[in-house]
């Protein structure tokens, strides 16, 4: 998704290059001013060989594949995208809670050995969900569990334990 966007926001006189995964990543970068990489590693090795490199731009969230040492002792911003993934990190955290709370394992089990009336598991709805972190991604995963009825404590990293809030702002005593 944010490559799409890069690529149609891109201006006239940029040049886009996708590189050749048969050929070591350092002999394609020697003219390149920008980086965009993949979530894949970003060796060091490649910032040395780009000496024409102004930013390395992460188009997702994390950056732990980015080296920040090499980058910063040449002096090239790291910028990311923190948000990009959030509603799709949320919809699988709700995927996996379904999962928990139907019991999936246990009836693809009673599934595959052909028979019938496995487990519910339990009823999301009334039920408390805590999310720990309300960034981008925490408030995604609290909407969607209140949009299946769920109620909804958040706490974030600047919060104590005495400040467990409702997804819609009240403190909870």
């Amino acid at each position: 998704m944010a490559g799409s966007l890069i690529i149609e926001r891109l201006p006239e006189w940029a040049e886009l290059r996708i590189v050749d995964s048969t050929k070591r990543l350092q002999d394609q970068v020697a003219d390149t001013e920008v980086i965009i990489p993949t979530t894949g590693p970003l060796p060091a090795e490649v910032v040395a060989a780009a000496p024409k490199l102004k930013l390395i731009l992460q188009p997702a969230a994390g950056y732990s594949n980015i080296p920040l040492e090499a980058a910063k002792a040449r002096g090239i911003p790291v910028c990311n995208a923190p948000g990009v993934n959030a509603r799709a990190v949320a919809e699988a955290t709700i995927m996996v809670l379904l999962m928990l709370a139907r019991r999936a394992p246990e009836n693809q089990a009673v599934f595959q050995a052909g028979k019938v009336g496995g487990p519910l598991g339990v009823q999301l709805e009334g039920r408390t969900l805590g999310v720990i972190g309300m960034g981008a991604i925490g408030q995604q995963v609290a909407e969607l569990g209140e949009a299946l009825g769920m109620k909804c404590l958040g706490l974030d990293s600047k919060s104590s334990r005495q400040d467990w809030r409702t997804c819609s702002g009240q403190l909870m005593l």
